[in-house]
């Protein structure tokens, strides 16, 4: 699952705050901040990432339908976009992450992260 070595020319610069404002969300839905993380670490200088959803429970140590549910939800409240339903369908999330990731302060990400948090979330 992990990339041995990361090209330079692949490497993506993603802001501490992106890391730190996952971590405010961690106690509100673990399972979705995990997916997150990974797909921040694993996305290209256009902020597209595509991985492989069947091997993420043993990856993550999480059940199938908990990997499900928080990418269900991921895509549900923005964090990510411009997802390949046909991808999906074999199992590959295929998708961009949303910009405020990358691209806006700490406080615009909360508010932006906190909107899209709700009580269906919460497991």
């Amino acid at each position: 699952m992990t990339d041995r070595e990361l090209p330079s020319s692949q490497a993506v610069h993603v802001p501490r705050y992106a890391f730190e404002a996952m971590a405010a969300c961690t106690a509100l839905d673990e399972d979705k901040v995990a997916v997150m993380l990974l797909l921040l670490v694993r996305m290209d200088r256009n902020r597209s990432v595509r991985i492989d959803t069947s091997l993420l429970p043993d990856f993550l140590t999480l059940s199938s339908e908990r990997v499900e549910r928080a990418i269900s939800s991921l895509i549900k409240n923005g964090w990510v976009d411009s997802v390949d339903e046909d991808e999906m369908r074999h199992r590959v999330l295929d998708c961009v992450v949303h910009s405020a990731f990358i691209h806006a302060d700490f406080d615009t990400l909360m508010r932006i992260v906190n909107t899209r948090l709700t009580a269906v979330d919460v497991h």
